[in-house]
């Protein structure tokens, strides 16, 4: 007797509990934290979905899904990634755990409500834009405290003068900062050098700015042009420092550093001057001929391509030839530059004839 049969094998499914949801943080700062939330339940089969405010979460060049969907990653934090975050599990079952993004200060500003006049009232407002705001007010750099005649309003952010005087004179500075970023105006701008001076083909720049203020970054210009790196241009110390090597003459300029944050921008400048030549020596007669007359009026002209300016000196070597008759004079200039201890000449060779008394030659340098 031959018989057959069916199998069904039936595995019991562990119900899904304990949904939770762990970060390693809720209050964020924009542009600069990274959060990640964890999700994990207990059960079989499990799959897991994520949704902020009942969307759902997908991966991205920001957005990363690990853990077989368990674990959800926020690269680099926006202000729109904030919300209510909802770990789904299974269909079923779901809890949401909510995190803020605390906005960096941006845009800050000090008006004044009217000209201060000495005897008048005045108020004084600092704002910005981004949140959860502290506010520190300064005079001259010295922290102010209230008193009968200042008045402080809307946690700091009006400044009240019942009555102005004299005293009153000042510089007011409105710091502002919150729990998780606080960004302080660029001041003090100031830009070093190990040299200012110097000689093309021998010598290596390096300029150092430095600044006081917060969260700075660092740009450079040489006449408004910004420099960037390449293979004789260094940028290092995240911005700060520009070295230049083997200076050409094109190097030379006003090179500005300009120090920014989210608050406000600052810059300094610093003038470079690099010495060349001289080379390029020309020398000129007026007028130019092959043959000069005795008494002959005669300029000579020198000039060459240098920085700084060149200095000329002259030299002349005369005698006879007797072949014409003709006196042979061999007028030399000579250029030379104090800074790169480089000099450079031209010659031209100048026949006299009817010699009988001397001639009149005119030297110029140029």
């Amino acid at each position: 007797m031959v018989s057959k049969g069916t199998q069904f094998i039936f595995t019991p499914t562990e119900p899904v509990s304990n949904v939770r949801i762990t970060t390693n943080n809720t209050d964020l700062v924009e542009f600069k934290d990274t959060v990640r939330l964890s999700c994990s339940a207990s059960g079989s089969s499990l799959s897991f979905l994520w949704f902020n405010d009942s969307v759902e979460v997908t991966a991205s060049d920001r957005v990363r899904i690990t853990d077989g969907g368990a674990t959800l990653t926020i690269v680099t934090v926006l202000r729109y990634d904030q919300g209510s975050y909802t770990c789904e599990v299974n269909e079923n079952v779901s809890r949401f755990l909510f995190f803020s993004l605390t906005d960096n200060i941006r845009n800050p500003f000090v008006k004044s409500s009217n000209p201060p006049v000495e005897g008048g009232s005045v108020n004084l407002t600092c704002d910005a834009s981004g949140s959860i705001f502290t506010r520190q007010w300064m005079i001259n750099g010295v922290e102010l405290k209230p008193s009968e005649n200042i008045v402080f309003y809307e946690e700091k952010k009006v400044l009240l003068f019942r009555v102005l005087t004299r005293k009153d004179s000042g510089r007011y500075t409105c710091n502002i900062s919150n729990p998780f970023s606080s960004d302080f105006p660029v001041t003090n701008v100031r830009i070093t050098t190990n040299n200012t001076d110097l000689v093309e083909f021998n010598d290596t720049v390096r300029l150092s700015c430095s600044a006081s203020g917060s969260s700075l970054s660092f740009l450079w210009f040489n006449d408004s042009v910004e420099v960037t790196a390449s293979d004789r241009v260094r940028i290092t110390d995240g911005g700060a420092t520009l070295t230049i090597v083997t200076v050409l003459r094109y190097d030379q300029g006003s090179y500005t550093c300009e120090v920014s944050n989210l608050v406000s921008s600052n810059s300094s400048d610093e003038e470079l001057s690099v010495g060349y030549g001289p080379e390029g020596v020309r020398l000129t007669i007026s007028p130019s001929a092959e043959y000069y007359g005795e008494g002959s009026v005669v300029s000579f002209s020198c000039s060459a391509d240098s920085r700084p300016e060149a200095q000329f000196r002259w030299f002349i070597n005369g005698e006879m030839s007797s072949s014409t008759g003709a006196q042979i004079n061999l007028y030399i200039c000579q250029a030379t530059n104090d800074i790169t201890m480089k000099s450079s000449e031209a010659s031209r060779t100048v026949y006299v004839t009817g010699i009988n008394f001397p001639q009149t030659f005119i030297h110029r340098a140029g």
